[in-house]
């Protein structure tokens, strides 16, 4: 309205308008929690071996999400495509993973043992904000095929260290892929403020995440197979090069 009929100034304010657009669409998806299609975890009858496999019968009731690549705009599928599953108990929630690879034999395992020693690696990380709220708090766990035990942190106001007992995960290598089966108990979360936690019903209740995969394998090798390619991905993207991302998590609904 100020801009009248000022041909430049107006020039000005369509060079900002689509920018300024995608930005408000993105900001209202992210706090309405629309933006991506919603991991269901399926309420089961009881948890899953963890035996890294996904061979039971509870991962049959479970939907199955495909990641992305994570920065590519212009391709998003993955040349090792990756599924994303989830199941619960009163007890807890399990995660499983199925990741193709066609040299599961060469999966990277070799990065120096230091900091970060697990992100160099073929590797497999959840994030995820139990209060569903957003609000900047959620946790992190990063597994490789050599460290089963994975690797904890809480991202939180107080910057505690997150030291989870009961956490169980386990990883299987098959012909063509690798997969990996990974519980959290719901105790771990019951100290947290507002923690979404089903018992016997779900009740609506969600947490948001996202999940993301390093894909290495013989790619560094000097008798690597002529296509062995790096690929990072992630189950929900908004191309940042940060997994942490929290612009990019989506929900976990709790569904029976």
């Amino acid at each position: 309205a100020l801009a009248g009929t000022d041909g430049l100034i107006r020039m000005r304010i369509d060079y900002y308008k689509k920018g300024l657009e995608t930005f408000f669409n993105e900001s209202k998806q992210y706090a309405e929690g629309t933006a991506f299609e919603p991991l269901m975890m399926q309420k089961v009858g009881a948890n899953p071996t963890i035996d890294g496999k996904l061979d039971e019968p509870e991962w049959m009731q479970a939907s199955a999400l495909s990641f992305l690549r994570s920065m590519d705009k212009n391709e998003k599928t993955p040349k090792y495509p990756t599924t994303a599953q989830a199941v619960w108990t009163p007890d807890g929630v399990t995660f499983g993973f199925r990741m193709a690879e066609p040299t599961p034999d060469k999966l990277y395992n070799k990065a120096p043992a230091a900091a970060g020693e697990s992100w160099g690696n073929d590797n497999v990380e959840l994030y995820f904000d139990v209060t569903g709220k957003g609000e900047g708090d959620f946790f992190q766990i990063i597994f490789d095929t050599r460290h089963k035990e994975g690797m904890f942190m809480s991202h939180s106001t107080d910057k505690e260290r997150w030291k989870p007992k009961g956490v169980k995960e386990e990883i299987f290598r098959g012909k063509d892929f690798w997969s990996a089966e990974i519980f959290i108990p719901f105790s771990e979360f019951e100290s947290i403020k507002g923690a979404q936690l089903p018992k016997t019903m779900s009740n609506g209740m969600f947490w948001t995440g996202n999940f993301t995969r390093r894909r290495v394998a013989d790619f560094e090798s000097p008798d690597k197979a002529p296509d062995s390619t790096e690929e990072r991905q992630r189950l929900h993207t908004r191309y940042s090069v940060w997994n942490s991302d929290q612009s990019a998590f989506g929900v976990f609904k709790f569904k029976e």
